[in-house]
C-alpha cells in the first residue's frame, strides 16, 4: 500500500537503482573491520589504534589495514577463501617492495575510497606515470592512490560482503605500489579467477583503471 515498513528503506531502494550501495557510518564499517580480522586472520583488531583520515565526499568506504599482515599473507587468505586465484609472483612481497604506506612499517591505518565494484570511472586512461605525475615518483603515505595491500584486502571484504569479487569488467591498478622492476601492481577478476598481476606505468586505457584513496600522514613505528 505504498507504506515504508522499514526504516531507511526508501532510501536503500532508491540508492541500489542508482548502482550504489548505501553509506554505513565510520563506527558500523570499524566494526565490521574488526569481525573481518577476526574471521580471516585470527587477529583481535584495535580500533583505537588506527589512524583514520577525514572523510571526503564521494569516499565512503573504509579500508583497514592492520599491523603484522605481509602480502604473502593475504594473498594465503584469498586462496584459501577464493575459488580460483592467481598471483604473477610467488613472493609478493619481494616482488612488490614500494608502498606508499605499510602498515608493518607505518602502524595500523585507513584510508577511504569510493564504493565501487569496479574501478574508478573518473581514473578511466589514466596512466601510473600521470597519475604520479612524475616518471619518478616518492612513495609517500598522503599519496591518493591505493597500494595493493588495500586493493587485497578491500577484495576481500567486498567478497565476504556480497559474495562477489571486484572487477569483472576492469582492472584495478595501485599506483601507490611499485614492483621490483617498475611495474604497477593490478588486480582483477577474470571469468571468476582473481589475478593479482601488473602492467606497465606507461600504459593507460578504458579498463585499466588507478583506484583513488583518501589517506592521511603517517608516522612509522605506530601501533
Amino acid at each position: 500500500e505504498g507504506k515504508v515498513l522499514v526504516p531507511g528503506m526508501a532510501e536503500f531502494v532508491v540508492t541500489a537503482l542508482r548502482g550504489k550501495r548505501p553509506g554505513k557510518s565510520l563506527a558500523e564499517q570499524l566494526a565490521a573491520w574488526k569481525i573481518f580480522y577476526k574471521k580471516f586472520f585470527h587477529h583481535q583488531l584495535d580500533v583505537e589504534s588506527v589512524r583514520i583520515p577525514s572523510r571526503v565526499e564521494g569516499f565512503g568506504r573504509l579500508i583497514v589495514v592492520a599491523k603484522g599482515f605481509t602480502l604473502n599473507q593475504i594473498y594465503a587468505v584469498m586462496v584459501k577463501h577464493f575459488k580460483e586465484c592467481w598471483s604473477y609472483a610467488t613472493d609478493l612481497d619481494k616482488a612488490i617492495p614500494d608502498n606508499a604506506r605499510d602498515a608493518n612499517r607505518d602502524g595500523s591505518y585507513a584510508i577511504w575510497a569510493r564504493d565501487r565494484r569496479d574501478g574508478d570511472e573518473e581514473n578511466r586512461n589514466v596512466s601510473a606515470h600521470k597519475a604520479w605525475g612524475t616518471k619518478k615518483p616518492v612513495f609517500e603515505p598522503k599519496m591518493p592512490w591505493f597500494t595493493i595491500a588495500e586493493l587485497m584486502l578491500n577484495g576481500l571484504m567486498y567478497w565476504d560482503e556480497t559474495g562477489e569479487h571486484l572487477d569483472p569488467d576492469t582492472w584495478s591498478s595501485c599506483p601507490g605500489s611499485r614492483d621490483a622492476r617498475g611495474y604497477v601492481p593490478c588486480m582483477y577478476c577474470d571469468s571468476g579467477r582473481v589475478k593479482v598481476s601488473y602492467d606497465y606505468p606507461d600504459v593507460s586505457s578504458g579498463d585499466l583503471r588507478p583506484r583513488s584513496a583518501v589517506s592521511c600522514e603517517l608516522e612509522s613505528g605506530g601501533a
